[in-house]
């Protein structure tokens, strides 16, 4: 398979372990971002991302201001053991576009 679909399938087993521990009782969180020329952060909890395109032509301060903005985000990191299938859902909707398709029910 591509790098990408590696990567999600990696990301998917890591939470599958994680869900795993303690009979599903775990205090465990994933974040989800991208960076394929722009960074995308998701929001699983809140069902929404932010993106910042062209990340590449930004100077260094502007991709470090963008990036702690980002992570200000109210749940940028998400409990596993209640947004699991959220969790696998975005991960799953992550494309090589640079874009994800249809993200947790709308999402985009």
């Amino acid at each position: 398979g591509s790098a990408l679909e590696i990567a999600k399938s990696s990301a998917m087993a890591a939470l599958e372990a994680v869900s795993a521990e303690n009979g599903g009782q775990t205090d465990a969180t994933f974040a989800i971002m991208t960076f394929d020329g722009g960074l995308t952060v998701y929001d699983v909890v809140g069902r929404q991302k932010i993106r910042v395109d062209d990340i590449d032509e930004l100077s260094r301060e502007e991709v470090l201001l963008s990036f702690e903005k980002s992570m200000k985000m109210r749940r940028v990191f998400a409990r596993v053991d209640r947004y699991k299938e959220d969790i696998l859902e975005a991960i799953d909707s992550i494309s090589n576009s640079g874009e994800s398709d249809t993200i947790l029910n709308g999402l985009g």
